[in-house]
């Protein structure tokens, strides 16, 4: 959860950094494509919101961003595969601390199910199908058993893994594109990048 919260905290200063710097700067700094900046639903929110939508032909193909930014989003990526709760990863002992094994199993298949069906849907089919290969060849093992597997989580602490998943599939699932119209884009940039 801490990597996750740096990763976040680095996207959104490194987009603030972006938005904050002069044109010519900009034009110097790292570009991404468009498309695979929207390969994740958080970070292109964020995008749009710090930098707005594209704009002409030339924006629409790449985005320069500052190097923090791209940091954060590896970042994000990274963390977001470790929080899927399958087999071998830090979700998958998740889930099977929090419900057992045989429901962590369900939540396993549900969720590579979820990458298959996203991978089916993405722009850039690669992107998901690498994650969900990697995640079913080399991770899908379940977990050695534990000495101590009958003491129950809190509640607290069980709850806490719906939050993570629904966050990791925020970040995992490509983003549409389209900016909706029914939201104020300037209040809620003001509230997540405060300084710009």
């Amino acid at each position: 959860m801490v990597g996750g919260a740096c990763s976040v905290a680095a996207v959104v200063g490194g987009l603030a950094l972006t938005s904050m710097a002069p044109d010519e700067a900009v034009a110097s700094m790292p570009a991404l494509s468009y498309e695979t900046l929207h390969q994740s639903f958080l970070f292109s929110l964020l995008n749009e919101l710090a930098l707005g939508p594209p704009s002409g032909l030339a924006s629409a193909t790449e985005v320069h961003l500052h190097p923090l930014a791209i940091v954060g989003f590896t970042g994000l990526i990274s963390n977001a595969v470790a929080l899927l709760p399958c087999g071998r990863l830090d979700g998958g002992r998740l889930a099977v601390a929090a419900y057992g094994r045989r429901p962590a199993a369900a939540l396993s298949g549900l969720c590579l199910v979820v990458l298959g069906l996203a991978t089916l849907v993405s722009d850039e089919p690669q992107f998901l199908s690498f994650w969900a290969l990697v995640v079913m060849l080399l991770f899908r093992q379940p977990e050695v058993p534990c000495i101590n597997e009958v003491s129950p989580l809190d509640d607290a602490r069980s709850r806490l893994l719906l939050p993570l998943l629904a966050c990791s599939l925020l970040v995992l699932l490509p983003a549409p594109h389209f900016v909706p119209e029914y939201f104020d884009q300037d209040a809620l940039r003001s509230m997540v990048f405060p300084i710009s």
